[in-house]
C-alpha cells in the first residue's frame, strides 16, 4: 500500500497520542516522544525515499518548517492548527502527488478524502512504518552476518 504514494503527511501529535510504543513511554516527555517519531520517520524516508512531512500543532508567530533529505517537520503558527496545514499541503499538491496522510481524526480524514487524498489510522501507519522498517533491519543484519 505505501508504494502507492509520493507523499505521506502525519498529523504529529494525533500519532504521538496513537502509537503503542510511544504510549508506552508514559515517563518521557512530549518533547522526547516527538524526537523519537521524527527519527522514526527519518529512517524509513531515507529507506524508502518517500517524501514525509510531519506537521505539528505550533504556537510560534508563523509557521515554522525544517527539511532534512525528504523529510520535512513543519509546526503551525499560532491560531492555526496542524489540520489546517495538512489541509492546505494536500490542496496544494492534489493534482501533482498520490498523497497518504496518517491520523486517527475523522473529520481530518474526510476533508482530505474529499480534497482527493488518502487516509491510513495511526494503528496500521504504525504496523507498515515498523514492518518496512523490520525488513530494512533484517536485509542490513543478512548483509552484515
Amino acid at each position: 500500500m505505501m508504494d502507492d504514494f509520493t507523499h505521506i503527511i502525519v498529523d504529529g501529535y494525533n500519532v504521538i497520542n496513537s502509537w503503542q510504543y510511544l504510549t508506552r513511554l508514559r515517563n518521557k516527555s512530549l518533547e522526547f516522544k516527538r524526537l523519537s517519531l521524527i527519527s522514526t520517520l527519518q529512517n524509513f524516508s531515507d529507506y524508502t525515499g518517500k517524501e514525509v512531512s510531519i506537521v505539528f500543532d505550533g504556537n510560534g508567530a508563523k509557521e515554522l518548517s525544517k527539511k532534512d533529505g525528504s523529510l520535512s517537520i513543519i509546526f503551525s503558527k499560532k491560531g492555526e492548527t496542524a489540520d489546517t496545514v495538512i489541509e492546505r499541503l494536500v490542496y496544494r499538491e492534489k493534482n501533482k502527488k498520490k498523497i497518504l496522510v496518517a491520523t486517527n481524526d475523522r473529520v481530518e480524514q474526510n476533508m482530505i478524502f474529499g480534497m482527493g487524498a488518502t487516509f491510513i489510522n495511526s494503528a496500521d501507519f504504525e504496523m507498515k512504518i515498523f514492518s518496512i522498517l523490520q525488513c530494512l533491519k533484517d536485509s542490513y543484519e543478512r548483509k552484515n552476518s
